[in-house]
């Protein structure tokens, strides 16, 4: 009998096959068996590089069939819409097994378009279905022996869960600011995205686009992507050029004044270099929001009077302390801002006007809320020194950064109009409130200044009356006197 298996094999194949069988007693099945009636896809690993475009390996392929069978090897095409897409070539192996292929899985020149069309759905959509159709070679144990049915039609239907665009699946985390050159300056990304799909995915080198508002800020670039299904952490760098564009220059404020914004996630021409992919990835189109930075850029100022405030202008002495949050150093070449407040009622009182900071400040207090015995008991020392400990601002300030790699933090002198080769240059403008600002005892310059018009203006509005007049040491052309009256209306 083992001498005639490998006629039974042939007969058994030909049968569950509908198939006639040269034999004096014919069998032929009534109908057709087609033994393999679902393909169950558990998950699917594809790996492309830009070299294998239209090769495609693959893995971890687990097919379970509903036979008792020894062994199995399967040789199918992918086909879609009527139009062959791929092939499966999967190895003889344990039917309860994950199959690993080791040979790779071609596309011929015509069916490149149907490839790639199939590649785009899988990037696009929640689900893609497919038939499988081809043959499979089964070994089966029988009583009789070891037959083999070789081979077995095998046309079905199955599908794949797609990636669905990744829309809604992607976070931008940390960002840091890593280096300037002249084009653009250098960003590092961390990126959570999670697959949604059943499929592991290596597609080499991507690199998309950053836009907001319709400008194009930059490209990051994720090297040598691999996204297995689930959540993934994935590093990106950017080149970021904000000067491109006034989007630019506001996507960089908010960032660095802690404000989320929304960007687009943007596929494009240049995103593979893998032929078979690139349609797909240009038809990406992700919304991610890229939160502001969570650390202040200022922590304390410190003010110094110098001999010429409130002379011979308006200028003071500001130096602020700067936390750089970033990997990269920067130079701040010029930088312009307000001023604190907190001296308002005296400088007022003493007919000086400077700009206020907010235009809660700018509003006039009604006249019936004033007090006319605010100054009563006035220490103008006292009070200097009271409002200066608790002094604090908030800065609106226009600076032109330059940042690089061979940069320390570093403020120059707002008349310091250069830049450094090779670093990138751009303007920040920048909100922060409330920062600490700090004074020496330069403060007490002021008090002769603020103490004139205040005497001048409380004895103005007074009415002086002199009972006697004591003249002092008199000289030839001077003496000295002692007033004794009264002043009223202070």
């Amino acid at each position: 009998m083992p001498a005639n298996l490998a006629t039974v094999s042939q007969l058994f194949t030909n049968y569950i096959n509908f198939e006639s069988s040269p034999v004096i007693a014919v069998g032929k099945s009534t109908t057709p068996i087609n033994p393999i009636r679902s393909i169950q896809i558990g998950s699917m690993a594809l790996a492309f590089t830009p070299e294998t475009a239209w090769t495609l390996q693959m893995d971890k392929l687990p097919f379970g069939f509903g036979l008792s069978i020894n062994q199995i090897q399967n040789k199918f095409t992918i086909v879609t819409n009527g139009l062959n897409v791929a092939g499966l070539n999967m190895p003889l192996g344990a039917s309860t097994s994950s199959i690993t292929v080791l040979s790779p899985t071609d596309t011929e020149d015509p069916e490149h378009g149907s490839f790639t069309a199939f590649n785009m759905e899988l990037m696009d959509s929640t689900m893609t279905d497919f038939l499988l159709v081809g043959n499979s070679h089964v070994v089966v144990n029988m009583s009789i022996g070891q037959i083999t049915l070789d081979p077995i039609k095998v046309n079905v239907s199955t599908s794949l869960n797609g990636l669905h665009g990744l829309k809604g699946y992607t976070t931008i985390g940390a960002v840091d600011v890593m280096s300037g050159t002249q084009q653009a300056l250098g960003l590092s990304i961390n990126v959570s995205i999670y697959n949604p799909s059943n499929l592991d995915l290596t597609t080499g080198d991507l690199q998309l686009q950053l836009q907001h508002g319709g400008a194009i800020l930059g490209t990051a670039l994720m090297p040598n992507l691999t996204m297995s299904m689930g959540n993934n952490s994935v590093h990106s760098t950017s080149a970021f050029d904000p000067n491109s564009s006034p989007e630019g220059l506001q996507t960089l404020s908010q960032f660095v004044g802690g404000q989320d914004m929304e960007l687009n996630i943007v596929g494009y021409s240049g995103s593979t270099q893998v032929a078979s992919l690139l349609e797909a990835f240009e038809s990406m189109n992700i919304t991610a929001t890229l939160p502001g930075l969570n650390s202040s850029l200022l922590s304390t100022g410190s003010l110094e009077i110098l001999s010429t405030t409130f002379v011979t202008n308006n200028i003071s002495q500001v130096t602020v302390a700067l936390i750089n949050p970033f990997t990269a150093g920067f130079d701040i070449t010029s930088i312009s801002s307000n001023d604190p407040t907190q001296l308002d009622g005296i400088v007022a009182l003493g007919d000086y006007q400077y700009v206020t900071a907010t235009t809660a400040d700018s509003e006039p207090v009604p006249q019936q809320q004033r007090r006319a015995n605010i100054y009563m008991g006035f220490n103008l020392p006292n009070f200097v020194d009271q409002v200066f400990k608790q002094l604090s601002s908030d800065i609106q300030l226009s600076s032109q950064l330059t940042i690089g790699s061979n940069l320390a933090v570093n403020v120059l002198s707002i008349t310091h109009n250069s830049t450094v080769a090779g670093n990138y240059t751009t303007t920040l403008s920048y909100t922060q409130t409330n920062v600490p600002i700090f004074t020496d005892s330069s403060r007490n310059l002021i008090l002769p200044i603020l103490a004139k018009p205040i005497i001048q203006k409380v004895v103005g509005g007074s009415i002086l009356g002199v009972e006697s007049v004591l003249i002092t040491n008199p000289q030839e052309m001077m003496f000295g006197t002692q007033l004794n009256g009264s002043m009223m209306k202070t």
